[in-house]
């Protein structure tokens, strides 16, 4: 009982700041990714969050299993190996990496919903004032552009690793310019996607299968969680962008709120036609500006918070 009641305060702390609100604004940015990644499980219902761990614990013992593997293939490999095992290292260590990431992802996600919860609200909202039309013209811009983002990275890192791991093998063979040996004299296993040292004979049969799967899940999760991570990193940029421009379109537009808030007070005062430089004047209008910076200043402090 103490292990479920630590579980479960564990997991209000790390979801505290997820509401409806933050869950809406999540799914909508990265639906695609939620549902193939390990980056942010349903805390609040019990089956889904152990459906996640058991997930996660999977994962990671392909990744941490495959880890050793290739440390075995580097201390099994031969001289004549050299190129061969830098090869599989360097991609190896790479993809281990990336793996890695879901790990500060799902640590940080209270920060994440804090920020989402912001932006599903909208981050700040001008009290009395619409949105202009080129507001509208500048978030259709930026929507767009995250659009794209979310688009071309995984696109691009699933047709490199496809091509580099997949491909590249297929057009060696076909040219007849592969290497013809199924294992080298230290039993490295060169069949496989990655060349690697397995226990037992991994050339043939389901077993030959079962080491594929193994490395298409260590190899498409990192790439999974490097495409999470860098389109999560250019949305988020993006969207700090949006709220410094329209803080920047606010401030250009001042007087004109002003102006509006001045009158709206004062509508009279709109039918006589005054004088900018009489209306300056004007102690309430003064205040009107003043007001219009202090929301100006609320907007800015929203900004540095979301960052």
């Amino acid at each position: 009982m103490n292990i479920l009641n630590r579980i479960k305060s564990l997991c209000k702390y790390y979801d505290r700041f997820s509401d409806e609100i933050s869950d809406k604004a999540i799914k909508d940015e990265y639906s695609f990714f939620l549902k193939l990644s390990l980056h942010y499980p349903n805390l609040k219902v019990p089956l889904p969050f152990f459906a996640h761990v058991i997930h996660m614990l999977f994962v990671l013992s392909i990744v941490l299993l495959h880890i050793y593997f290739i440390v075995k293939t580097l201390i099994v490999s031969q001289p004549e190996d050299y190129t061969m095992m830098i090869h599989t290292l360097h991609l190896g260590i790479i993809i281990f990496l990336y793996s890695l990431l879901m790990i500060p992802f799902n640590l940080s996600r209270y920060a994440i919903c804090r920020s989402y919860r912001m932006i599903g609200k909208g981050v700040f909202i001008y009290e009395g004032e619409k949105i202009t039309d080129e507001e509208n013209e500048m978030i259709k811009y930026y929507r767009k552009l995250i659009r794209k983002v979310k688009i071309t990275f995984p696109t691009l890192y699933i047709i490199a690793g496809s091509c580099k791991l997949i491909i590249a093998p297929c057009i060696d063979y076909l040219l007849g310019t592969n290497d013809p040996r199924t294992y080298t004299s230290g039993g490295i296993n060169l069949s496989t996607l990655l060349p690697m040292w397995y226990p037992i004979e991994s050339h043939e049969g389901i077993v030959y299968y079962i080491c594929m799967i193994g490395q298409m899940i260590y190899i498409y999760d990192g790439i999974f969680s490097l495409s999470l991570a860098m389109c999560c990193y250019f949305t988020s940029l993006i969207h700090v962008a949006i709220q410094l421009e329209r803080l920047i379109i606010s401030l250009k537009n001042i007087e004109k709120r002003a102006l509006k808030i001045y009158y709206n007070i004062k509508p009279n005062y709109f039918e006589m036609n005054l004088k900018l430089d009489k209306i300056y004047k004007e102690k309430l209008f003064l205040n009107c500006i003043e007001y219009c910076f202090k929301e100006n200043i609320k907007h800015s402090q929203q900004i540095f918070r979301f960052v």
